[in-house]
């Protein structure tokens, strides 16, 4: 009879009240670059009046900050960076870096390393190049090793093709599940016509 009588009022007892959304803590900067997280701009460093000699700085800071994220994004799990996802992802990198400029009135980052309010263009830029080179380097530990094509030139050349979403010779054969990635990158590509192609 307790039993009923404790069951009926859980019953009725209104539900617990649900904790609150986890708060958005996490600051801009490497390490939430390299996780592709989510983040807010909390950078302590005060605005200053614009410069040229900032804007300059900024981008060198953002080029030597995206060297070392090519690096480690280029190794992943591996004993080293693969050459050829490193070459590709520093090619993108200076593509990118005019961007990091911000108006030069802050620097790029504060002296804990969090990037300044206003450089939210310059972030997107490296967390794109960043995640690009990660991409490659995950597909081409497994499909170019699939492959098996040894850790020479013929490694880098396959390594390569992934990277411009071209088909490495033999990932159509026993290794399609490994390449499955680019394979489906290569079939979906748009065609393009030999006039195209000759501009």
């Amino acid at each position: 009879m307790l039993a009923l009588l404790a069951l009926l009022l859980l019953k009725d007892a209104p539900p617990p009240p649900q904790p609150p959304p986890p708060a958005l803590a996490w600051a801009c900067d490497r390490q939430s670059l390299l996780a592709g997280l989510r983040c807010t701009f909390e950078g302590k460093t005060r605005a200053q009046e614009p410069s040229k000699a900032q804007v300059d700085e900024n981008q060198r800071q953002a080029r030597a900050l995206g060297l070392e994220l090519c690096a480690t994004a280029a190794t992943g799990r591996a004993p080293q960076a693969i050459p050829a996802v490193k070459a590709a992802c520093e090619k993108r990198l200076e593509l990118e870096v005019a961007a990091c400029g911000g108006d030069g009135s802050r620097r790029l980052l504060d002296d804990d390393g969090r990037f300044n309010p206003g450089h939210a263009v310059c972030y997107a830029a490296l967390r794109a190049v960043t995640e690009v080179a990660q991409r490659s380097q995950d597909e081409a530990q497994g499909c170019c090793s699939c492959i098996d094509v040894g850790r020479g030139a013929a490694f880098n050349q396959c390594v390569a093709d992934v990277d411009a979403d071209r088909l490495p010779p033999g990932a159509d054969k026993g290794c399609r599940s490994f390449c499955a990635a680019v394979l489906l990158r290569v079939v979906r590509a748009p065609a393009v016509s030999p006039s195209a192609a000759a501009r």
